[in-house]
Protein backbone atom coordinates (compact mmCIF):
# COMPACT_ATOMS: atom_id res chain seq x y z
CA UNK A 1 0.00 0.00 0.00
CA UNK A 2 2.86 2.40 0.87
CA UNK A 3 4.45 1.75 -2.54
CA UNK A 4 1.14 2.47 -4.24
CA UNK A 5 0.75 5.77 -2.38
CA UNK A 6 4.38 6.66 -3.14
CA UNK A 7 3.47 6.31 -6.82
CA UNK A 8 -0.02 7.83 -6.71
CA UNK A 9 0.33 10.87 -4.45
CA UNK A 10 3.25 12.88 -5.91
CA UNK A 11 1.94 15.72 -8.09
CA UNK A 12 -0.62 18.50 -7.83
CA UNK A 13 -4.24 17.87 -6.86
CA UNK A 14 -7.15 20.32 -7.00
CA UNK A 15 -9.87 20.26 -4.33
CA UNK A 16 -13.21 19.78 -6.13
CA UNK A 17 -15.52 18.93 -3.22
CA UNK A 18 -15.19 19.48 0.52
CA UNK A 19 -16.91 19.88 3.84
CA UNK A 20 -13.70 21.21 5.37
CA UNK A 21 -14.53 24.61 6.96
CA UNK A 22 -11.22 26.10 5.80
CA UNK A 23 -12.39 25.99 2.17
CA UNK A 24 -15.97 27.12 2.74
CA UNK A 25 -15.53 30.64 4.20
CA UNK A 26 -14.93 32.31 0.79
CA UNK A 27 -11.69 33.80 2.12
CA UNK A 28 -9.68 31.09 0.36
CA UNK A 29 -10.24 30.15 -3.29
CA UNK A 30 -9.01 27.41 -5.63
CA UNK A 31 -7.34 25.20 -3.00
CA UNK A 32 -4.78 22.71 -4.26
CA UNK A 33 -2.25 20.28 -2.79
CA UNK A 34 1.16 19.42 -4.19
CA UNK A 35 2.92 16.34 -2.85
CA UNK A 36 6.60 15.68 -3.44
CA UNK A 37 8.21 12.37 -2.52
CA UNK A 38 11.03 12.79 -0.01
CA UNK A 39 11.66 9.19 1.12
CA UNK A 40 9.98 5.85 0.40
CA UNK A 41 10.86 4.19 3.71
CA UNK A 42 9.40 5.55 5.82
CA UNK A 43 7.10 7.11 3.24
CA UNK A 44 7.55 10.88 3.64
CA UNK A 45 6.14 13.64 1.46
CA UNK A 46 6.60 17.36 1.22
CA UNK A 47 3.11 18.87 1.45
CA UNK A 48 2.39 22.26 -0.16
CA UNK A 49 -1.21 23.45 0.25
CA UNK A 50 -1.90 26.50 -1.93
CA UNK A 51 -4.90 28.78 -2.32
CA UNK A 52 -5.81 32.32 -3.40
CA UNK A 53 -7.11 35.05 -1.14
CA UNK A 54 -10.11 37.21 -1.99
CA UNK A 55 -7.63 39.68 -3.53
CA UNK A 56 -6.19 36.92 -5.76
CA UNK A 57 -2.90 36.70 -3.88
CA UNK A 58 -1.49 33.17 -3.78
CA UNK A 59 -0.66 31.73 -0.35
CA UNK A 60 1.08 28.52 0.69
CA UNK A 61 1.03 26.28 3.76
CA UNK A 62 4.13 24.09 3.81
CA UNK A 63 4.49 20.91 5.84
CA UNK A 64 5.72 17.33 5.84
CA UNK A 65 3.59 14.15 5.73
CA UNK A 66 4.99 11.02 7.36
CA UNK A 67 3.28 7.65 7.04
CA UNK A 68 1.92 6.45 10.37
CA UNK A 69 -0.36 3.40 10.44
CA UNK A 70 -3.07 3.61 7.79
CA UNK A 71 -2.62 7.34 7.27
CA UNK A 72 -0.18 10.21 7.52
CA UNK A 73 0.83 12.67 10.20
CA UNK A 74 1.21 16.20 8.86
CA UNK A 75 3.53 18.62 10.65
CA UNK A 76 3.93 22.23 9.69
CA UNK A 77 7.14 24.05 8.79
CA UNK A 78 8.46 27.35 10.12
CA UNK A 79 5.91 29.14 12.28
CA UNK A 80 3.56 26.13 11.95
CA UNK A 81 6.06 23.56 13.23
CA UNK A 82 4.10 23.17 16.49
CA UNK A 83 0.94 22.13 14.61
CA UNK A 84 0.18 18.61 13.44
CA UNK A 85 -2.80 16.66 12.09
CA UNK A 86 -3.69 13.23 10.76
CA UNK A 87 -5.18 12.40 7.36
CA UNK A 88 -5.95 9.27 5.40
CA UNK A 89 -6.67 8.39 1.78
CA UNK A 90 -10.03 6.58 2.17
CA UNK A 91 -10.81 5.85 -1.48
CA UNK A 92 -10.00 6.35 -5.16
CA UNK A 93 -11.46 5.74 -8.61
CA UNK A 94 -10.12 3.08 -10.98
CA UNK A 95 -7.20 5.05 -12.37
CA UNK A 96 -6.48 6.88 -9.08
CA UNK A 97 -7.05 10.30 -10.67
CA UNK A 98 -9.71 11.11 -8.05
CA UNK A 99 -9.03 10.58 -4.33
CA UNK A 100 -11.08 10.99 -1.17
CA UNK A 101 -9.15 12.20 1.89
CA UNK A 102 -10.44 12.32 5.47
CA UNK A 103 -8.85 14.74 7.98
CA UNK A 104 -9.10 14.08 11.71
CA UNK A 105 -10.17 16.81 14.09
CA UNK A 106 -7.38 18.75 15.80
CA UNK A 107 -7.25 21.48 18.44
CA UNK A 108 -7.12 24.08 15.63
CA UNK A 109 -9.25 22.53 12.87
CA UNK A 110 -12.46 20.57 12.52
CA UNK A 111 -12.67 17.14 10.91
CA UNK A 112 -13.36 17.18 7.18
CA UNK A 113 -13.35 15.40 3.83
CA UNK A 114 -11.81 16.55 0.54
CA UNK A 115 -12.40 15.09 -2.92
CA UNK A 116 -9.26 15.89 -4.88
CA UNK A 117 -8.57 15.52 -8.61
CA UNK A 118 -5.15 15.18 -10.20
CA UNK A 119 -4.28 18.29 -12.16
CA UNK A 120 -4.78 17.79 -15.89
CA UNK A 121 -7.33 14.97 -15.54
CA UNK A 122 -10.71 16.55 -14.85
CA UNK A 123 -13.32 13.79 -15.22
CA UNK A 124 -16.73 14.69 -16.63
CA UNK A 125 -19.67 14.54 -14.24
CA UNK A 126 -17.39 14.29 -11.22
CA UNK A 127 -20.27 14.59 -8.79
CA UNK A 128 -22.14 11.73 -10.46
CA UNK A 129 -18.96 9.64 -10.48
CA UNK A 130 -18.57 10.02 -6.72
CA UNK A 131 -22.32 9.60 -6.05
CA UNK A 132 -22.35 6.27 -7.92
CA UNK A 133 -19.20 5.08 -6.17
CA UNK A 134 -19.55 6.22 -2.57
CA UNK A 135 -18.41 2.82 -1.33
CA UNK A 136 -15.36 2.93 -3.62
CA UNK A 137 -14.51 6.35 -2.21
CA UNK A 138 -15.07 5.24 1.40
CA UNK A 139 -17.97 7.67 1.92
CA UNK A 140 -21.24 7.21 3.76
CA UNK A 141 -24.46 8.76 2.45
CA UNK A 142 -24.10 11.43 5.16
CA UNK A 143 -20.52 12.15 4.06
CA UNK A 144 -21.61 12.63 0.45
CA UNK A 145 -24.56 14.86 1.42
CA UNK A 146 -22.24 17.10 3.46
CA UNK A 147 -19.95 17.93 0.52
CA UNK A 148 -19.90 21.32 -1.21
CA UNK A 149 -18.75 21.13 -4.84
CA UNK A 150 -16.22 23.69 -5.98
CA UNK A 151 -16.16 24.86 -9.58
CA UNK A 152 -12.76 25.51 -11.19
CA UNK A 153 -12.04 29.24 -11.11
CA UNK A 154 -9.93 31.30 -13.42
CA UNK A 155 -7.69 33.38 -11.20
CA UNK A 156 -5.96 36.53 -12.40
CA UNK A 157 -3.09 36.85 -10.02
CA UNK A 158 -2.50 40.23 -8.44
CA UNK A 159 0.74 42.02 -9.28
CA UNK A 160 3.33 42.03 -6.50
CA UNK A 161 3.25 45.24 -4.60
CA UNK A 162 5.77 47.70 -5.85
CA UNK A 163 5.99 45.99 -9.26
CA UNK A 164 3.53 48.24 -11.01
CA UNK A 165 5.04 50.57 -13.50
CA UNK A 166 4.48 54.22 -12.81
CA UNK A 167 4.55 54.94 -16.53
CA UNK A 168 1.03 55.57 -17.84
CA UNK A 169 -0.31 52.95 -20.26
CA UNK A 170 -1.16 53.89 -23.81
CA UNK A 171 -3.21 51.97 -26.34
CA UNK A 172 -0.04 50.47 -27.75
CA UNK A 173 1.17 49.28 -24.38
CA UNK A 174 2.95 50.70 -21.39
CA UNK A 175 4.86 53.82 -22.10
CA UNK A 176 8.59 53.43 -21.82
CA UNK A 177 10.21 55.85 -19.52
CA UNK A 178 12.40 58.11 -21.57
CA UNK A 179 16.02 58.21 -20.59
CA UNK A 180 17.22 61.49 -19.27
CA UNK A 181 19.02 63.35 -22.01
CA UNK A 182 22.75 63.36 -21.57
CA UNK A 183 23.92 66.77 -20.62
CA UNK A 184 25.64 68.18 -23.70
CA UNK A 185 29.00 69.44 -22.72
CA UNK A 186 29.13 72.70 -24.43
CA UNK A 187 32.68 73.21 -25.49
CA UNK A 188 33.91 76.45 -24.17
CA UNK A 189 34.22 78.62 -27.19
CA UNK A 190 37.76 79.77 -27.14
CA UNK A 191 36.90 83.29 -27.57
CA UNK A 192 40.14 85.06 -27.98
CA UNK A 193 40.16 87.86 -25.58
CA UNK A 194 39.50 90.73 -27.83
CA UNK A 195 42.36 92.97 -27.26
CA UNK A 196 40.56 96.15 -27.31
CA UNK A 197 42.98 98.32 -29.10
CA UNK A 198 43.68 101.19 -26.89
CA UNK A 199 41.95 103.83 -28.75
CA UNK A 200 44.75 105.79 -30.11
CA UNK A 201 47.38 106.02 -27.61
CA UNK A 202 47.21 109.63 -27.92
CA UNK A 203 43.67 109.53 -26.77
CA UNK A 204 44.52 106.86 -24.20
CA UNK A 205 47.20 109.07 -22.86
CA UNK A 206 44.95 111.84 -23.55
CA UNK A 207 46.95 114.94 -23.27
CA UNK A 208 45.53 117.19 -20.74
CA UNK A 209 43.35 119.30 -22.86
CA UNK A 210 45.03 122.60 -22.83
CA UNK A 211 41.99 124.57 -22.95
CA UNK A 212 42.83 127.93 -24.21
CA UNK A 213 42.00 130.55 -21.64
CA UNK A 214 38.82 132.10 -22.55
CA UNK A 215 39.52 135.11 -24.65
CA UNK A 216 38.59 137.82 -22.38
CA UNK A 217 36.58 140.14 -24.38
CA UNK A 218 38.44 143.36 -24.76
CA UNK A 219 36.99 146.23 -22.82
CA UNK A 220 34.98 148.20 -25.17
CA UNK A 221 37.09 151.04 -26.49
CA UNK A 222 35.35 154.37 -25.97
CA UNK A 223 33.90 155.67 -29.10
CA UNK A 224 36.70 157.31 -31.04
CA UNK A 225 34.37 159.89 -32.34
CA UNK A 226 34.79 162.95 -30.15
CA UNK A 227 31.70 164.35 -28.68
CA UNK A 228 30.08 166.86 -30.95
CA UNK A 229 31.27 170.40 -30.23
CA UNK A 230 28.92 173.25 -30.46
CA UNK A 231 29.52 175.38 -33.47
CA UNK A 232 29.41 179.11 -33.22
Amino acid sequence: MDLELATILPGTWNVRATNFPMWLNRERKSPAMTYTLLTESPLTLRDDVSYFTRDNVEKHIIGTDKKAGAGFVWRGKGRLRLFSSRWTVIGANADASVLAIRFDKTMATAAGIDIIVREGSEPRELRSLVARGTEMFGLSAEDFASLTWLEPERIETAAPSGAESSAPETASGPKKASRPAKPTKSKPTKSKPTKSKPTERKSAKSKPATSKPETTSKPETPDATPPATATD
